[in-house]
């Protein structure tokens, strides 16, 4: 699978809160790193993936919204995206408006490294 078409599937997938799949795309020896998790490895990848669905879920699927842009994949070997969450979290039901940089490397068709920037004090 191609990088673009790998980051796509990635992200129709959080789209519908599959957290599995999400999983999928990422190599066994992957790292992921935000201003809260750093991780190693698509299980502990995975599970952090499905805890985010999760509290989506538990918040109310109803005003769940994802929106993606400026998806791309240079030279097969590095990747990019701009990503929106907008959803209700905590027992308050809070609104959350999430704006997200992220980026990727890619090994063999699946990403090797993950790494997102956000505003930790506006979330």
């Amino acid at each position: 699978m191609s990088p673009q078409a790998l980051l796509k599937r990635f992200y129709a997938a959080f789209a519908t809160l599959d957290a599995r799949t999400m999983q999928s795309c990422y190599a066994p020896h992957a790292q992921f790193e935000d201003p809260l998790f750093v991780l190693q490895g698509s299980e502990q990848i995975g599970a952090m993936w499905q805890m985010v669905c999760q509290t989506i879920r538990n918040g109310g699927q109803a005003v769940w919204r994802l929106e993606t842009s400026e998806v791309e994949a240079a030279g097969g070997e590095r990747g990019s995206a701009r990503w929106e969450a907008r959803y209700r979290s905590g027992a308050a039901g809070r609104m959350v408006h999430n704006v997200v940089s992220a980026q990727f490397t890619f090994e063999d068709g699946l990403i090797v490294t993950h790494s997102e920037n956000y505003d930790f004090w506006r979330w």
